[in-house]
């Protein structure tokens, strides 16, 4: 298992059909980009309740596809989010940015190594 991407969860959590857990894994990669970028935008413009409907979207999307590394950090993005304005949301802003810049990196070398063709 990576950090990246758990194949065995991803495919547990697609019920065991490989195409399932294919599509879902492809779907999180197609909406990530302008997920990242519409909640980089709510940060720039300190609308914490469009950030946080944007990152809640993120970690929801990361329960059925096997992404470790960006469901903790989508996680760990919405307990900053809940902190209050008191809270730093530039780093774990800059971690969740990371982890989906990473796995839109090697997401499409991942899922062909899965072997769910």
């Amino acid at each position: 298992m990576s950090d990246i991407f758990d194949p065995r969860q991803a495919l547990e959590q697609a019920g065991g059909s490989a195409e399932l857990a294919r599509d879902l894994f492809g779907m999180l990669l197609a909406d990530l980009p302008g997920l990242r970028d519409q909640a980089k935008a709510a940060l720039a413009s300190g609308d914490r309740q469009a950030l946080w409907d944007h990152v809640h979207k993120i970690h929801g999307s990361t329960a059925y596809c096997g992404v470790p590394e960006l469901r903790e950090a989508a996680h760990a993005m919405e307990k900053a989010i809940k902190g209050g304005d008191g809270v730093d949301l530039v780093e774990p802003f800059a971690a969740l940015e990371r982890a989906i810049d990473r796995l839109l990196a090697e997401g499409p070398r991942l899922i062909e190594e899965a072997g769910w063709d």
